[in-house]
């Protein structure tokens, strides 16, 4: 695949949930689910490769459709209106 439309990404995006442990932890301390994708998850989820999808989300990124949030990896969230 060489080329994504970066709606394709968007859409994965949007519809992205994280995969939440069922069992607790030994100190029953819950864990937050992530708060978005990180770049290689969307790429899995969309069936290309890493590079193309972050052109997609800098693009999307610069539209203002998405949000990059802060830390390691970085993770993506839809922002601004969906419709």
């Amino acid at each position: 695949r060489t080329t994504i439309d970066p709606a394709e990404v968007l859409a994965a995006l949007a519809a992205w949930k994280p995969e939440i442990e069922e069992d607790e932890d030994e100190d029953g301390e819950e864990t937050d689910p992530p708060e978005g994708p990180t770049d290689v998850e969307l790429a899995s989820a969309v069936g290309a490769t890493k590079a193309l999808v972050a052109k997609a989300l800098k693009k999307l990124i610069a539209d203002g459709l998405v949000e990059k949030l802060a830390g390691r990896p970085a993770r993506y969230v839809a922002s601004g209106d969906q419709e």
